[in-house]
């Protein structure tokens, strides 16, 4: 995890309905499944500066329990999908109802399964044109003399958020522009979510992931005729990227009455 909130309780002030609207479904996520996280304990530990040993000693011995149950959470989680999903008896995929079964249980949690969280909260507020990515960051080359873009690169970080369009309903044709990371706790649209993760990214940590990206689209494109990689502008910043196609929407739909059945705090009293 290369990023972490500075404020857990940042206070929040956008005039956009759709953002205050998704900034209340994650407050209801993280309500209903507080998570404390090994990434934050490994982050403290790193910054603990004391003399005294005994303290330091019992520190250690705290982290190395948050981390193995951690682990334990996670392989826990993954085996028990992998038998539902070898035994299920229909189409319908419990993996997302036993990974939030876990983290509810063992209220252990990094970015990925806070996401899980607000990605349910979502669904069962009927928000179904909501789907989990990974933060990526992208360059696009375009070559000097055509002007013609020649290629794109890509490079996943290691960070999980949710993507929506906060519309009721599951409409696959609207994009989904508002952002909503319950890992640093905002929602917003997607340009000043861009600009928040540049903050929070440093420059020397981009400008290697630009250079890594070049090196890659120099290396893929070797072998085209007097190919010199000075002729490509390179136009980078951060992107969405998928791990698997979002699910058939009547999964979804079903997935989201299981949610209101199961958590039922998820779903708001008074929407507005």
């Amino acid at each position: 995890m290369n990023i972490f909130p500075v404020n857990t309780n940042l206070l929040f002030s956008s005039k956009n309905p759709k953002v205050r609207l998704a900034d209340d479904i994650c407050r209801l996520s993280k309500r209903e499944f507080p998570m404390f996280s090994d990434s934050y304990a490994i982050r403290k530990f790193c910054t603990l500066n004391s003399k005294d040993e005994d303290k330091k000693n019992r520190a250690k011995k705290l982290l190395r329990r948050v981390t193995d149950d951690m682990s334990n959470m996670r392989r826990s989680a993954t085996w028990d999908a992998l038998f539902a999903e070898r035994g299920k008896k229909s189409w319908y995929d419990p993996k997302e109802e036993i990974w939030l079964k876990h983290i509810k249980n063992s209220n252990y949690g990094n970015c990925h399964e806070a996401s899980q969280a607000a990605l349910a909260a979502l669904f069962a507020n009927n928000y179904l044109n909501s789907e989990i990515v990974r933060l990526g960051y992208k360059s696009v080359f375009t070559d000097k003399r055509t002007g013609k873009v020649m290629g794109t690169e890509q490079v996943p970080l290691d960070h999980a958020l949710v993507v929506s369009d906060m519309e009721k309903g599951d409409d696959e044709y609207n994009c989904k522009t508002i952002v909503i990371d319950p890992w640093l706790c905002f929602a917003s649209g997607q340009e000043e979510a861009c600009a928040k993760y540049k903050e929070l990214f440093s420059e020397e940590f981009l400008e290697k992931q630009k250079k890594e990206l070049r090196e890659r689209f120099a290396f893929e494109n070797r072998l085209m005729p007097n190919f010199d990689i000075n002729n490509y502008s390179q136009r980078s910043g951060f992107c969405y990227m998928r791990d698997t196609d979002p699910p058939m929407a009547a999964q979804k739909r079903v997935y989201a009455e299981h949610i209101r059945s199961l958590y039922p705090n998820l779903v708001m009293k008074n929407p507005k």
